[in-house]
Formats: structure tokens, C-alpha cells, sequence
């Protein structure tokens, strides 16, 4: 996983060849954006306002195969949690239709803050908005990229 602000996203352009016209997309946006859906050549996905009331305790984190995910907050700031899948437990089979499996475990903490992003891979387990400072006033913008290849294989 990585965590970032939005202004040093030129130096990952290199992990994904979408990697580029991805953020330049997301530095267009801004806190005044509406909820939308997008969809490009190469990646798509979706601008959200979020409520959340999850407690850690209830949530399971997700992991996708096929897509990496970029978690961009435009404006607040998000609990995101975090932990390797291998350290998980499944609690459903892989959804290959929606890319997703769902687990449980044990998980780090971050707090990211406007204008902060984070790139979740497939080994990354992520649960968005599931503890800790989460605002009523959070809005970001959720990217999805598909892998050129299957990049790891677990589970």
C-alpha cells in the first residue's frame, strides 16, 4: 500500500501505465465536485460523499484480484484500516463479478486527510471509513485500475 498527497503522485506514475491519467484526473476534482460515477480509457470509478457509523468491530475489510484501488479524499478526513491479506481470515468466497472478498483480522490504522491518497493492491486488505475520525463531511473520489496481469495470487 502506499500514502500519499496528492502533489507527489508523479512519483508512482510508474507502477501502473494508467497510473498518470488516473491522477490527473483526480487533481481536477475538488471538494465542491458532486457525486458521480466515471468511467475512462484505462480506469473508472466513483465520487462519494460518506457517512459512516461502522464500528471496527462489525466491519470485515475487503480485497480485489483484478483492480487496484486509489482512495483519494477531496475533502475531511477517513479512518481507513489496513492489514497484508495472508494475515486474514475469508469470511466469503471471492466474488469474481465484483472483484471482492471479504475478511477478517487484524488491522493497522491510518487517518488520511484531504488532499491525501492511498493505493490499496491486491495483497492489501483495506476497510475505508470503519473507525476513527471519519467526518460526515468526507468526500473522495474511489478509483479503480485493472491489473495487466493477475499480480499475486492468494487464497
Amino acid at each position: 500500500m502506499i500514502v500519499s498527497h496528492i502533489n507527489n503522485s508523479d512519483k508512482y506514475f510508474c507502477l501502473h501505465r494508467h497510473l498518470k491519467e488516473a491522477f490527473a484526473f483526480l487533481r481536477t476534482l475538488d471538494k465542491s465536485t458532486k457525486p458521480q460515477s466515471f468511467s475512462f480509457d484505462g480506469f473508472s470509478g466513483s465520487i462519494v460523499a460518506v457517512k459512516t457509523d461502522k464500528k471496527q468491530e462489525e466491519s470485515e475489510l475487503e480485497a480485489h484480484r483484478e483492480y487496484l484501488d486509489i482512495h483519494y479524499v477531496l475533502c475531511g478526513e477517513e479512518g481507513f484500516g489496513y492489514a497484508d491479506v495472508s494475515s486474514l481470515t475469508p469470511t466469503t468466497d471471492y466474488n469474481s463479478e465484483k472483484d471482492c472478498i471479504l475478511l477478517k483480522g487484524g488491522m493497522d490504522k491510518l487517518l488520511l486527510k484531504e488532499g491525501e491518497f492511498c493505493i490499496v493492491f491486491p495483497e492489501d486488505a483495506h476497510l475505508p471509513g470503519g473507525f476513527g475520525r471519519t467526518t460526515d463531511k468526507l468526500k473522495k473520489a474511489i478509483v479503480k485500475i485493472k491489473l495487466d496481469q493477475r499480480v499475486i495470487n492468494f487464497l
